[in-house]
C-alpha cells in the first residue's frame, strides 16, 4: 500500500496562495504566479467601483492598496 507523501514546510510556503487550479489558470493562464504591474483597473460602472473599493464585491481597484501579486504574498506570509 502506498502512503500519500506530505509536502514539507518549504514546499507549502512556496506554493501557498497560487496553484494550477482552474480559477488561477482561467485568470492568468500560467503555472507560476505572474507579477501584476497594473496600478489601475477597469470597471463596468461607478457602482461596481464603489462596491469593490468598499469591499462589498471582490476585485481590485488600485494597485497600491491591493493587487493579485500582493494577495499571493500575503497568503504566503500568513502561512
Amino acid at each position: 500500500m502506498t502512503s500519500k507523501k506530505e509536502w514539507g514546510e518549504g514546499t507549502k510556503a512556496l506554493h501557498t496562495g497560487y496553484g494550477p487550479v482552474p480559477m488561477d489558470m482561467i485568470l492568468f493562464r500560467s503555472f507560476v504566479p505572474p507579477i501584476i504591474e497594473s496600478s489601475a483597473y477597469p470597471f463596468e460602472s461607478v457602482d461596481q467601483y464603489t462596491k469593490i473599493s468598499h469591499e462589498l464585491e471582490p476585485g481590485y481597484h488600485y494597485g497600491r492598496t491591493m493587487n493579485p501579486t500582493v494577495d499571493i504574498l500575503q497568503k504566503r506570509m500568513e502561512r
